[in-house]
């Protein structure tokens, strides 16, 4: 039977349910498989960027340093690799061959020094952006052919699909957190909580990085078997789910293979497509991987682990994993009937929100919950609507486009860890997040205006934003 990929016109007849049913499955098998890598990834990357490891004295710079590492990496990665694996392997090979470096990541827990982190945080970091990509091109494609077979609104088709698969994706910090939730909820040592309490009075924006180690044997985690557990446990999940994408995806039989094509061109075909808005879409971009990593890096450690202990802050990224998958499909289907810039503005706002009162240096319990959610909420429209815009404004080059996102989204990662690691304080971090935000919505709207003056010198097609 036809595969999706290659149904170019309208479907008709009995045989749309079947190609109905075949979208969905293809999109449930990579929401799927990316909830499983990147729960184990993200629950043993947000134990290592709050600071637990096997050595105390080098703690700051062991947690924090491979994850600097892997987004300096996706940098050149997204430049100039992404073509090359994708046009090489195809799309569906390049999913389940860049997934395996996340595996071997993995399983530098089991003893976590910089040793092993580092390079395989860079064999990470060289296959992330083309893992990425891939991803999103292959969302967009699903998004395009049902929008082709069923007539619906391509910019609705996008922003539902994206919805969908960020819906899923973002409750693996969820699924992550409430891992080892449960694992401090049975293993931690209560009278060390206590002694936390006592002895550290820095929290918030005056917050000093130095004043106490949050290692292993601080939490009661320094069990051999304990850590076992939890890194066979992440380990496990992953391997399952790359083994379903390899046995249940079905690959994009509209790719062109060039096996003939010589390396340079491809070398350099990302790097090269740099138009005008591109350049107005970078402030936002690099907005998107600031967001992401301010939460992991500097808020969860300074605002929640200081105040209230790693065992509360599992408990609280649960909050912000399930608010953001609500938001990701609530503002998918909403899109509909709101134009993105007030969907954006919305997310604006709630992250201005939590930035003020982070300012402010409200520590409370209740305060600090309903930040995380509300950061959740705006995380929620950020991922999923970022991935839309570039969709939409790069339907020609989607690889290329998806590459450079990446890569400026990686920028923002590489600036608060860079940030955190040279011991910047956090209310410097926060103004610094603040003007971030501010240049990636001056930008968007600088693109809607450059769009609607082209609209009306006839330049190019109108497009629903």
């Amino acid at each position: 039977m036809e595969g999706i990929f290659n149904y170019h016109h309208e479907c008709e007849g009995a045989h749309c349910e079947n190609l109905r049913h075949k979208i969905y499955k293809n999109l449930a098998v990579l929401c799927f498989t990316f909830l499983g890598v990147f729960t184990s990834f993200q629950g043993a990357s947000g134990l290592q960027s709050i600071g637990i490891t096997d050595d105390a004295k080098f703690s700051d710079v062991t947690n924090n340093l491979p994850l600097l590492v892997i987004y300096i990496v996706l940098v050149p990665s997204s430049a100039f690799l992404t073509h090359i694996v994708i046009n090489r392997l195809g799309t569906r090979w390049t999913l389940i061959f860049c997934q395996i470096p996340y595996i071997l990541y993995i399983c530098t827990f089991y003893y976590p020094h910089l040793a092993l982190t580092v390079p395989f945080g860079i064999l990470l970091g060289i296959t992330g952006a083309p893992l990425w990509t891939a991803s999103y091109q292959y969302l967009s494609c699903l998004a395009e052919r049902y929008a082709l077979m069923f007539k619906s609104n391509l910019s609705h088709s996008y922003s539902v699909f994206f919805g969908l698969y960020f819906m899923v994706f973002l409750t693996t910090g969820a699924w992550g957190h409430l891992l080892y939730y449960i694992v401090y909820t049975l293993f931690s040592k209560s009278s060390r909580t206590e002694e936390l309490d006592a002895t550290q009075t820095t929290c918030g924006i005056s917050y000093d990085y130095t004043a106490i180690s949050l290692d292993q044997d601080y939490f009661g985690l320094n069990g051999i078997r304990i850590k076992f557990n939890l890194v066979s446990t992440y380990l496990s999940i992953a391997i399952v789910s790359v083994i379903l994408l390899a046995m249940y995806m079905e690959s994009r039989d509209d790719e062109v293979e060039d096996d003939n094509s010589s390396l340079l061109p491809l070398l350099l075909k990302t790097g090269s497509k740099l138009n005008r808005s591109q350049a107005l879409l970078i402030p936002i971009t690099v907005w998107s991987g600031v967001e992401q990593a301010f939460l992991m890096a500097v808020f969860s450690e300074s605002f929640v682990v200081c105040n209230f202990g790693l065992k509360t802050h599992g408990l609280m990224m649960i909050t912000y994993g399930l608010s953001g998958s609500l938001s990701s499909i609530s503002f998918g289907l909403l899109r509909r009937f709101l134009p993105m810039k007030i969907i954006l503005s919305i997310a604006a706002i709630l992250n201005c929100v939590v930035l003020a009162l982070s300012l402010s240096d409200c520590q409370g319990s209740l305060v600090i919950h309903l930040c995380i959610a509300a950061w959740g909420l705006a995380e929620g429209i950020w991922q999923p609507q970022i991935g839309v815009v570039y969709a939409e404004t790069f339907p020609e080059d989607q690889v290329s486009a998806f590459s450079h996102y990446r890569l400026w989204e990686s920028l923002g990662y590489i600036l608060i860890f860079s940030l955190k690691l040279g011991h910047v304080d956090v209310a410097v971090i926060i103004y610094i997040v603040i003007i971030v935000l501010a240049a990636g919505m001056l930008g968007y709207f600088a693109l809607q205006w450059n769009f609607r003056k082209k609209k009306h010198l006839n330049i190019v097609p109108s497009v629903k934003k």
